[in-house]
């Protein structure tokens, strides 16, 4: 029996020394619903999606958070904002580790009233701990490649991050129109002149009501009538 378990804890050794260490188990990234987007302007809650309108600054967040049973390092948290005009914007967001088995990603939308763009707003990408309290600005470019947290994420609760940036709803500038107008181009009544007002008088009176009643709105009124008499 001795000289049994004897070879059998040689075999044991042999096949240690073959194949090597045992690797430790690595940190993991939570996954889930861990993206979430608030409208700032309007003081609203983190929600997906939000709603907005033209010049409402939006704020994006991404959880981080590890489940163990190792704290995973060089941290990297990338974002996308999409290009184009549109009522309704998708943002995804990737957090990797060097030492995580997975790469994780989530979205989080903004639906708009009207079509608009998504800008990134400098300076606003910052990291914060679990109860959403500053620790730290980070470098600008989450939209543009990543950005690397500065510190190992923990196993613990209180060792889980966010990282929030900020985009502004910017729209087009509606353009004026007042002769051969399209869909795109309404036409513009001026100011002070009812639309009534303009059907039911011709071009003498609009002019003339434009400038005032006065000596001077008269005058005008009667030298265009007066060249139509030519």
């Amino acid at each position: 029996m001795f000289k049994f378990l004897k070879k059998a804890t040689l075999a044991i050794a042999a096949v240690a020394i073959v194949s090597g260490p045992v690797a430790l188990a690595a940190g993991q990234i939570e996954g889930g619903n861990i993206y979430r987007v608030k409208n700032v302007t309007q003081n609203s809650a983190f929600a997906d999606p939000a709603t907005g309108t033209c010049g409402d600054t939006m704020q994006f967040r991404v959880r981080i958070h590890n489940p163990g049973p190792e704290e995973i390092n060089n941290v990297h948290v990338a974002a996308t904002l999409p290009a184009t005009e549109s009522k309704s914007h998708s943002s995804t967001v990737t957090v990797s580790a060097s030492d995580a088995p997975d790469v994780i990603t989530d979205t989080a939308g903004v639906n708009l009233d009207k079509a608009g763009k998504l800008n990134y707003v400098s300076g606003s990408t910052d990291l914060l701990d679990p109860n959403g309290n500053k620790l730290q600005t980070l470098s600008d470019g989450i939209v543009a490649g990543g950005v690397n947290l500065p510190t190992a994420i923990g196993v613990s609760n209180n060792q889980m991050r966010l990282v929030q940036f900020s985009a502004k709803v910017s729209c087009p500038d509606v353009p004026v129109c007042t002769v051969n107008c399209t869909p795109e181009a309404p036409k513009t009544t001026p100011t002070g002149v009812t639309p009534s007002a303009i059907a039911s008088t011709g071009p003498a009176e609009v002019i003339s009501g434009l400038a005032g009643v006065s000596a001077l709105g008269y005058g005008v009124q009667r030298y265009v009538a007066s060249r139509r008499q030519q």
